[in-house]
C-alpha cells in the first residue's frame, strides 16, 4: 500500500505569469499563480491568480506522457525557475523548467519517490523513496540548466538507524532543509526523524548525524509536514493518525527537540503544514480543521468547516490568503479514511494575523460525482511578478 504522508509547500511552475497585485499590509504584493496536481489523473491544474473563483477554469497539462505515476509532491527551485515533481506510485522524479514548461529531467530513482524538496542555497535537491528507503541527492545548476544524479544514502544501512525498536520502518517520507543547506530533517515512515549531512565534496557520502526515535524521543510514524520557521532557527515537523496527531519544534543550531504539542484535541490525521501570519497552521484530515499554533509550537486555536478532508497547503506571497488541497471520494493515495466528497481547492482569508481565517470559497476540481477518480494532493504557489 502507497504510504503517503508528506507535507510540503511550492507546487510545480511549468506557466506564463498570470497577474495578481493584492494590496494589504501597507503595499503591493507579487501577483502569482496556483499549481495543483491532481494525483488521481495524473494531471496538473493551473489556476491564474487574477481569475481565481469557484468557476475558475484552469489549465490543464497531462503528466502521463512523462512516464511516471500519480504525481504526489511539487516543489520549486529557490528561484521558482525549475520545479520537482515527485512521483509516489513510480520512482520518477521530473524537473520542468518554468519559462516554458519543459520537462529538463526526467529518472526513474527507484520505486514510490513520495518527495523531493531543492536546498535554499541553489546546490541540490534530496529526493525521498519509500520501498527502496533510500535518499537520493540531485545536484542541481539552475544557471546552466543541468541536473545529474548524485549521492545514494541507502537509510536501511545506516547505523544510526539500526534500532528497530527506535525506527520499525526506515521508509523516508518527507524532508526539509535547514535555511543554510548543510542539513535535512527527513520523516521516517515507522516513526522517528534522520538528519542528514551533505558533505562538501562529492566523493565523501550523505551521513546521518543526529536522530530522534519513536520511543526514546515520541516521535510517531507517518510524520507529513516537514517546514522551517520564518527565521530559519526552527524545524517543524507533524505525525498524524485517525487517532490523533502531534507536532514537533527542533532547534536546527543544536539539533534539538525542544517542543512536542499534542494536536488530537484540535483535530486528527495531521497532515499538511503552512506558515499564515505569525502563527503555523495544521491540516487535519479526518476532522476538517485546521490547528493553529504559535511559532514556538504552541496550540491557540482551531480553524472549522475548512472543507471535506484538506491535505496540504501553500500561502499566496502577501500573506493574505492561504490555499488548501481537499482530497476525491477515491483516494489515489493512502486508504479510503482519507477520503473526501468535494476535491477541489480551499481558498482560505487569513485573518488576525493567522490566528483564524474565514472560508472565500473552492474550486471544484473533477465531476464531484462519489465515482469521480479525481485527488488533489500537491499544491503550491508560483510567484510570477511584480
Amino acid at each position: 500500500m502507497i504510504h503517503h504522508r508528506v507535507g510540503f509547500r511550492n507546487l510545480l511552475a511549468f506557466g506564463v505569469g498570470v497577474a495578481l497585485w493584492l494590496v494589504g499590509g501597507g503595499g503591493a504584493f507579487a501577483a502569482y499563480e496556483v499549481w495543483v496536481l491532481d494525483q488521481g489523473t495524473n494531471t496538473l491544474l493551473i489556476y491564474g491568480g487574477d481569475t481565481l473563483a469557484a468557476d475558475a477554469q484552469p489549465e490543464r497539462i497531462d503528466l502521463a506522457s512523462h512516464g511516471g505515476a500519480k504525481p504526489h509532491m511539487v516543489v520549486f527551485s529557490p528561484q521558482q525557475d525549475y520545479a520537482f515533481i515527485a512521483n509516489v506510485a513510480s520512482g520518477h522524479v521530473y524537473v520542468v523548467r518554468a519559462s516554458d514548461r519543459q520537462v529538463v529531467f526526467n529518472e526513474d530513482l527507484g520505486q514510490q519517490t513520495h518527495a523531493v524538496v531543492p536546498s535554499p542555497d541553489g546546490t541540490r535537491a534530496l529526493a525521498a523513496n519509500q520501498s527502496d528507503k533510500r535518499l537520493t541527492e540531485i545536484v542541481t545548476e539552475y544557471g546552466k540548466g543541468v541536473f545529474r544524479v548524485g549521492r545514494v544514502l541507502d537509510l536501511e544501512q545506516a547505523p544510526e538507524l539500526a534500532d528497530a525498536n527506535e525506527f520499525p520502518d526506515r521508509a523516508p517520507i518527507c524532508g526539509m532543509f535547514t535555511a543554510d543547506g548543510a542539513k535535512a530533517y527527513v520523516t521516517l515512515r515507522g516513526g522517528g526523524i534522520a538528519v542528514v549531512t551533505f558533505p562538501a565534496k562529492a566523493d565523501q557520502p550523505l551521513r546521518v548525524v543526529k536522530t530522534f526515535g519513536k520511543v526514546k524521543d515520541g516521535i510517531d510514524a507517518a510524520g507529513c509536514g516537514t517546514a522551517r520557521s520564518a527565521d530559519g532557527k526552527r524545524m517543524y515537523a507533524n505525525s498524524g493518525s485517525l487517532a490523533g496527531g502531534k507536532f514537533y519544534v527542533f532547534d536546527v543550531a543544536k539539533d534539538a527537540l525542544v517542543t512536542t504539542t499534542s494536536l488530537t484535541a484540535t483535530g486528527k490525521d495531521a497532515h499538511g503544514v503552512a506558515l499564515a501570519g505569525k502563527h503555523v497552521w495544521v491540516a487535519n484530515r479526518k476532522d476538517d480543521t485546521l490547528t493553529v499554533l504559535t511559532a514556538e509550537g504552541k496550540v491557540v486555536g482551531r480553524i472549522d468547516g475548512v472543507g471535506d478532508a484538506p491535505d496540504l497547503l501553500d500561502v499566496a506571497p502577501g500573506g493574505d490568503r492561504v490555499f488548501g488541497t481537499l482530497r476525491g471520494p477515491k483516494p489515489a493515495t493512502g486508504t479510503h479514511d482519507i477520503a473526501g466528497t468535494t476535491p477541489g481547492v480551499v481558498v482560505l482569508k487569513v485573518e488576525d494575523g493567522g490566528k483564524t481565517a474565514k472560508r472565500e470559497f473552492v474550486i471544484p476540481i473533477g465531476d464531484q460525482s462519489p465515482e469521480s477518480s479525481s485527488d488533489p494532493h500537491g499544491i503550491a504557489i508560483r510567484t510570477t511578478g511584480r
